[in-house]
């Protein structure tokens, strides 16, 4: 998906490190388990790109600005709802909404406590309507037109 979209290389190494900042702390949850958290973990949960981008440099891990950018705004949404930093749709760059869905999807289909492992396409139709829910859908069909061919 990612050469379809560019920046293959700078999306792989995002993909690697974007995470990184909520091991410690509840590792098992996602975006999509935000409301069994009390609110402090959810905001501690809610900083966690912010923590990545954090641990990255005290580990002396030199990234592009390009991949802080993707790491830093992969939960942002479209419509201002995301996290850290509710940002708009013109601020958040492409390859950070194909990290969110390809993080989203990878999620859903693994085996979780609790939780039904999703087949790929019912785990693809729960994130477009979570995006439509969240204003992305418009900006990220091409996401979802490459996704449907991987």
């Amino acid at each position: 998906m990612a050469t379809e979209i560019g920046q293959p290389e700078d999306l792989a190494i995002a993909g690697l490190f974007h995470d990184i900042g909520v091991y410690g702390s509840r590792d098992d949850i996602s975006i999509f388990d935000l409301d069994i958290l009390s609110a402090d973990e959810q905001e501690q949960y809610k900083q966690h790109p912010r923590r990545s981008l954090n641990l990255l440099k005290e580990k002396r891990v030199t990234v592009t600005q390009t991949i802080a950018d993707i790491i830093e705004k992969h939960h942002e949404r479209s419509n201002g709802s995301g996290f850290p930093a509710q940002l708009l749709a013109n601020r958040i760059p492409h390859e950070a909404h194909l990290l969110a869905y390809a993080d989203a999807f990878a999620y859903l289909t693994k085996s979780r406590p609790g939780k039904p492992v999703l087949q790929p396409a019912d785990a693809h139709k729960l994130i477009a309507e979570r995006l439509a829910l969240y204003g992305s859908l418009n900006k990220d069909r091409k996401i979802f037109r490459i996704s449907r061919i991987s």
